[in-house]
């Protein structure tokens, strides 16, 4: 989808995309918050699919609209911002959504192996929604065009 964002950011500038994005990425996550053992593997590929449509609506041009904000003397250092914020920022919510898993999962284990890891999938599915609606929120605060 990379390259169509980029064709829809250049005509509806970031803030769009962004929304729309981070919808997506709401909708998947809040639906897999009532995974089961019996859901259908369609639904999870479908799921999966609304949620990683919804990443690309938002990491190419949320970076670029960022990157189109700074002045021409700060591009090398929004660049290196970007990169650094985005590895250390998804490595901090990987290891946040695999703690609250597994802690999730070591607190119900009384109901069972495979009960307790569900419980503790949905709970991370669960802050993934919370996540993505404060996404979707700060998602408003962006500038109307921010398009090149």
């Amino acid at each position: 989808m990379s390259p169509i964002t980029g064709k829809v950011f250049d005509k509806v500038g970031g803030k769009g995309l962004a929304l729309v994005g981070f919808t997506c990425i709401l909708l998947g996550s809040s639906v897999l918050i009532g995974l089961s053992m019996n859901t259908s593997l369609w639904l999870l590929a479908l799921l999966f699919t609304t949620i990683s449509f919804g990443i690309s609506m938002i990491m190419m041009p949320l970076t670029t609209a960022g990157m189109n904000a700074l002045p021409l003397a700060l591009m090398a250092h929004g660049t290196a911002m970007n990169s650094t914020l985005r590895m250390v920022g998804g490595a901090l919510v990987t290891a946040l959504l695999v703690t609250i898993m597994s802690t999730v999962t070591t607190l119900q284990l009384q109901m069972g192996t495979a009960n307790a890891m569900l419980y503790g999938i949905r709970s991370a599915f669960f802050a993934t929604t919370i996540l993505s609606m404060i996404g979707l929120i700060l998602s408003f605060l962006l500038e109307k065009n921010n398009a090149s």
